[in-house]
Formats: structure tokens, C-alpha cells, sequence
């Protein structure tokens, strides 16, 4: 653009150059006019390089600027990167101190504590020799009442078996009331026997003899004395159906209790207790714990009422 406006100014200069000149005739020759488009030239070239050079200068400082610029964004990008380390190292250096001060406190609290761990400690100490003591005479005390209980359950075991062999023996008695119930038929049979051997002693015609009478008569007196003692027998195996009745369900809730005491024992064994060797001594020691008896006194069998067997 620049380059067509200096040639359309050399034109408009030749034509105003060609017009003054045909104005002034023949004052200026050939010579003049080549010399004065030389001098034009030579302006233009001038112009032409004073235009360049200034167009070199923009583009130099144009490129310095550029230069510049970059150098700043180069620096601007370091300084961002820089920054973001800055905060990241920021946030890190926060994370240890609050770390330290953590660390800190529970250094404090946890010399405190064992302060006073080392403080219980030494009491529990001076006083643990005098518990251990207590303790081993309680467990020898544990140990010995613990035999006496296997004791007791072992007689308790065996009062059970008693117990079930009389009832055995209550059932054989229930067998022995329909022997007696045929013996009461057998006298009901014995007794019109006499009333008909009566009735044949009056009369000759049946023709039995003295001795067939005393016969039936010794057999029907053995028959009573055999019921005589079933009887009794019988009666005797109520009382002891009663009396072993009696005792087991006096014994069960003992054995339940014996188990029980067992049981809270051992419980406490292993919990440690100081105070286990007293509830012992208070449970065993109690009226619950005293030695049972099998209905039977020094003056032999308490004999009950018929109410009480029934």
C-alpha cells in the first residue's frame, strides 16, 4: 500500500512537473528534466529506505516485546508452579504440627498415666501379699468344701438308687394286692366249704370222714396266716413308699442347690473375689446345708399314719 502511494506521488509530481514545464515553454531542456526525475528518484529511495528502516526498527521492537512477554509468561508459569509447591509444602508443614502437637499431648497424658499406673501399682503391691494369703486360705477352704459336696452327692446318689429299688418293691406290692384279692375269694370259697362240709357232717349219707375236716381246716388257718403276713408286708411297703416319697422330694431341691452353690463357686474362683471364702462359709454353713436323714431315729422307724401312707 505504501509502495503505490509513493508511485502515485512521483506521477502526480511528473504531471505537475510536465504542466509547469509546457506552462513555461522552453525554459527547461531535456537535460533539467532528467536530472530533476534523477533528484526524485533518488528522494523516493531515500523515503523508501527511511520508511524500511523504520519498519525494521517496529519489527524489532515488536520482536523484542515478543521476547519480553514470553519471558514474563515464562516466568509468570514458574512462579504459579512455585506457589502451588509453596501450598502444597504449606499444608504439609500445618499436618506435622498439628501431628507434633497430637504426639505432644498424648506424651503428656501417657506420662501422667503411668504416673498413676506406677502409683496403683506400688499400693496394689503392698497390699497384694497380704490378699494372696487370704486368697490361698479361701482356695484350700473352696477345695475342702468342694470334696464334701462330691460327698453328699455321691450319698444323695446313692439314696437314689435305694429309692428305686423300693419303688420296685412298690411295685411288686401292687402285684400283691391281687394275690390278696384271690385270697379273699379263696376264704369266701373256704367258707362255704366249712358251711357245706358242716351241713355233710350231719348227714351220714356223704360218708366223709374226720380227718378230710381237720385237713380243710389246718389248710383254710395256713391261709389265713399267709394273708396275715402279706399283710403286713404290704403295710410295710407303703410306709416305705412313703418315707422315700418323703425324702426325694426333700432331697431334690437340696441337690439343685448343691449344683447351684457348685456353680456360683467356681464363678467366683475365676472372677478373683476377695470375698469369696465368706459367701462360701455363709452359704454351706447355712441351715439349708444340714446333713438329711432317711425318715429314720435312733429308736428305729417313725412308723406313719395311715393318711400319710395313702
Amino acid at each position: 500500500m505504501e509502495a503505490d502511494s509513493q508511485e502515485f506521488r512521483v506521477g502526480a509530481r511528473l504531471n505537475s512537473t510536465s504542466s509547469t514545464s509546457g506552462d513555461e515553454g522552453e525554459k527547461l531542456t531535456r537535460t533539467d528534466f532528467m536530472s530533476m526525475v534523477k533528484s526524485l528518484e533518488i528522494q523516493n529511495r531515500i523515503a523508501y529506505e527511511e520508511e524500511i528502516s523504520g519498519l525494521r526498527t517496529r519489527v524489532e521492537q515488536l520482536q523484542k516485546r515478543e521476547w519480553e512477554l514470553e519471558r514474563k509468561f515464562l516466568r509468570f508459569c514458574d512462579l504459579k508452579e512455585q506457589e502451588s509447591v509453596l501450598m502444597e509444602l504449606k499444608n504439609i508443614l500445618l499436618l506435622e504440627t498439628l501431628s507434633a502437637q497430637f504426639w505432644k499431648r498424648t506424651f503428656f497424658h501417657g506420662g501422667r498415666e503411668q504416673k498413676g499406673r506406677k502409683y496403683s501399682y506400688g499400693t496394689f503391691k503392698s497390699s497384694g501379699a497380704g490378699q494372696d494369703k487370704l486368697l490361698r486360705e479361701k482356695d484350700s477352704q473352696i477345695v475342702a468344701k468342694d470334696a464334701e459336696i462330691r460327698r453328699n452327692g455321691e450319698d444323695l446318689q446313692g439314696r437314689s438308687n435305694v429309692i428305686k429299688k423300693l419303688e420296685d418293691q412298690l411295685k411288686n406290692s401292687i402285684s400283691h394286692r391281687s394275690i390278696a384279692g384271690s385270697e379273699n375269694e379263696l376264704s369266701m370259697k373256704l367258707e362255704t366249704a366249712e358251711e357245706s362240709l358242716s351241713a355233710i357232717s350231719k348227714t351220714e349219707e356223704e360218708g366223709i370222714t374226720r380227718e378230710e375236716y381237720n385237713k380243710l381246716a389246718n389248710d383254710y388257718e395256713q391261709v389265713q396266716k399267709e394273708r396275715a403276713e402279706e399283710l403286713k408286708e404290704l403295710i410295710y411297703l407303703r410306709w416305705c413308699n412313703a418315707c422315700l416319697t418323703y425324702e426325694l422330694k426333700r432331697y431334690q431341691p437340696l441337690q439343685e442347690y448343691i449344683e447351684g452353690s457348685k456353680d456360683h463357686l467356681e464363678q467366683e474362683i475365676e472372677e478373683g473375689g476377695e470375698n469369696v471364702g465368706f459367701r462360701i462359709e455363709q452359704q454351706l454353713d447355712g441351715p439349708d446345708m444340714v446333713e438329711p436323714s432317711l425318715g429314720v431315729t435312733k429308736g428305729g422307724p417313725v412308723w406313719l399314719q395311715e393318711g400319710e401312707i395313702a
